[in-house]
């Protein structure tokens, strides 16, 4: 279970909802079932941002490898 979100964006067909705390942002379709996640690189997600075809993520901290 995810820790409470900052975000929640639609990318495609798909809702990309951003775990601050866990540094993981979960994937699901439309109708809520899961599709995975995504980690690694990022650390206190602030939110989330889809233009054109590229998400871009911004993170508080820099810890695990994040910029």
């Amino acid at each position: 279970m995810f820790q409470p979100s900052i975000e929640a964006i639609q990318v495609e067909d798909e809702m990309w909802v951003s775990d601050q705390l866990g540094d993981t942002i979960y994937r699901f379709d439309l109708d809520g079932g899961s599709l995975g996640s995504i980690t690694g690189g990022m650390d206190n997600i602030r939110g989330m941002a889809y233009v054109g075809d590229v998400v871009y993520v911004c993170n508080s901290g820099d810890q695990g490898g994040a910029p």
